[in-house]
């Protein structure tokens, strides 16, 4: 490849000149920003919709759980979609979709109208505009600060979290579930107007998608001194990267975060009123889990630099893995900060650092595609982690069970996550 070409690529983020890369970026954070604080929504619904409909815990939490399956189906669909035709052809539809499932959703008068709704419209919606679809982006546009940049987002999903999920509990409270409903439509067009007008510009994938890190010509697979060879964008799937040894080192232990995240996402209101937290109360505490997570991503992304991703990401697994042991004792007010300040500061990290480290591992041009099947399988399983909360309730009366489980996957996660070889972090970024 000619050296001009080379510098091109590099500083991508200078050649589209700033007030382009503002637009890219912009957008991206709003977009990160909405689907974080959407889907931790979940949780303050949960209650009035079990009165509402009649139903048992495990039943509403199914539909959370067909969300994230259906999430994890299309993903990968959606990334190869990003990489051959550009971020408009994923986020435009997909906002669609979620905008009229909010619209929808307080019409139903039957659990399988939350299925449908809930369980498939708004998890199409969700698929693209998440971070599976934004990630790729940031890492195709913005090359010499990719851990920065990736911090960044995943902030922006911790601010989405810290402003919609007590919002909309005070508008739920105040105005009521068919509003909250229609105003959060809105929300969620308005923050994909770049991209529905056409300002976002089209990310252009490099020409070969590789199973190799940048500057070498092959990744070994597992058992073999060889490497994967080289292969178009079109050629990348699943088959190749079940061989990859890297590839299970980074999906195991994000489908422990993916089980931690749903039991949160769905349960922790609920247990908060389980253990006398009025509902504002218990919506601002998961709030303020987002405000700790906007520091603690935005610190391991500066830390990345010198430590490494994969270090900061099986710190991230640590932390939480001690968290979720804690929240069943969060009644007390020591063992409620204890917990929440350990969730929080794992709680948006673990998805960009996992992305940095597959930057490293995988061609730029193939971005979608991989993140999107490590992501896809990670939705999948961690669906069960709603279900596993509502199962534990249903059948011991409270969530102890499904909080311990999930941190002691936390901790098989961070060891996983340690015995990825990789780089040194000098040559990172």
């Amino acid at each position: 490849m000619p050296a001009s070409r080379v510098v091109a690529e590099t500083d991508s983020e200078t050649a589209l000149g700033w007030s382009r890369s503002l637009i890219v970026g912009g957008t991206l954070v709003a977009l990160m920003s909405a689907n974080a604080g959407v889907r931790g929504a979940f949780s303050n619904f949960f209650i009035p919709l079990l009165e509402q409909l009649g139903t048992s815990r495990t039943s509403l939490s199914a539909s959370f759980t067909v969300s994230r399956v259906v999430l994890g189906v299309v993903q990968p669909f959606l990334g190869k979609v990003l990489d051959r035709h550009g971020p408009a052809a994923v986020i435009v539809p997909s906002t669609i979709a979620l905008a009229a499932g909010f619209l929808l959703l307080p019409f139903s008068s039957q659990l399988w109208h939350v299925y449908a709704l809930y369980g498939v419209l708004m998890a199409v919606g969700l698929a693209g505009t998440s971070s599976s679809i934004g990630f790729p982006i940031a890492v195709q546009w913005f090359r010499k600060q990719r851990s920065l940049i990736l911090g960044i987002l995943g902030a922006a999903g911790m601010l989405g979290t810290l402003a919609i999920v007590p919002g909309s509990m005070f508008l739920l409270l105040n105005l009521g579930w068919p509003q909250t409903c229609v105003l959060l439509a809105i929300a969620s067009v308005l923050v994909a107007l770049p991209v529905m007008i056409g300002f976002l510009p089209k990310a252009r994938p490099t020409e070969a998608a590789r199973l190799v890190r940048p500057g070498t010509g092959s990744i070994a697979e597992p058992g073999s001194a060889t490497g994967v060879t080289r292969a178009p964008v079109s050629q990348l799937g699943i088959s190749q990267l079940l061989q990859n040894r890297t590839f299970w080192l980074l999906v195991v232990p994000t489908c422990a975060s993916g089980t931690s995240g749903t039991l949160v996402q769905v349960h922790f209101v609920p247990l908060m009123l389980d253990q006398g937290q009025s509902p504002q109360v218990a919506a601002n505490a998961l709030g303020v889990i987002a405000a700790i997570g906007i520091a603690g991503v935005l610190a391991g992304g500066v830390f990345a630099y010198r430590l490494g991703e994969k270090n900061i990401l099986t710190s991230l697994y640590l932390l939480r893995g001690a968290g979720m042991l804690l929240l069943p004792f969060a009644g007390g007010t020591v063992a409620l900060y204890l917990s929440v300040l350990l969730v929080g500061l794992s709680w948006g990290g673990v998805q960009p650092m996992t992305g940095g480290v597959v930057g490293d591992s995988f061609d730029r041009g193939a971005m979608g595609t991989v993140i999107g099947w490590i992501f896809s399988i990670q939705n999948v399983v961690g669906a069960l982690g709603a279900i596993l909360g509502g199962a534990a309730h249903d059948w011991t009366g409270h969530y102890d069970v499904a909080f311990y489980l999930s941190g002691a996957f936390l901790f098989v996660g961070a060891t996983l996550t340690f015995m990825i070889r990789t780089r040194p972090p000098a040559g990172v970024n």
